[in-house]
């Protein structure tokens, strides 16, 4: 991975982390990129591995440390971000293998703890909301 890829990379960890960046800069070589022809085999396959990496942790982190409804209200604003991030500066080809790897390292990985942990108190306390975002994931 080049030294550019890798300064990217960062810049999009530091906006996951809660930073501001200059997202209209990183549209910009984003853009250049794509329009190299360099987009999807030096840029998107790092950044889609990078991705499962720290969603892989976060979804172990936070597991471990929330109940189902806060986790749950994690993974979908999780989702969210990652969206409008490929409406901000993202080639729209990175959308979906993008909501993939969020979905499979936050929502698949631990669906098992999320049922035994929170689905019975969740049915038996009507909570539809929370309900209604499990189905929803």
């Amino acid at each position: 991975v080049s030294k550019a890829v890798r300064g990217l990379l960062a810049l999009v960890e530091k906006e996951r982390m809660g930073e501001s960046v200059d997202r209209a800069r990183l549209k910009r070589l984003l853009r250049m990129f794509a329009s190299l022809g360099i987009y999807q085999d030096r840029f998107e396959k790092p950044f889609l591995d990078a991705s499962m990496e720290f969603y892989r942790a976060e979804g172990e982190r936070f597991m471990g440390q929330s109940d189902v409804p806060d986790y749950l209200k994690h993974c979908e604003a999780r989702l969210a971000e990652e969206n409008e991030r490929c409406g901000n500066y993202l080639d729209p080809s990175t959308a979906r293998p993008l909501t993939s790897a969020v979905e499979v390292n936050l929502v698949e990985r631990h669906i098992n703890g999320i049922l035994e942990k929170g689905f019975e108190a969740m049915v038996s306390g009507h909570r539809l909301e929370d309900l209604s975002r499990l189905h929803g994931l």
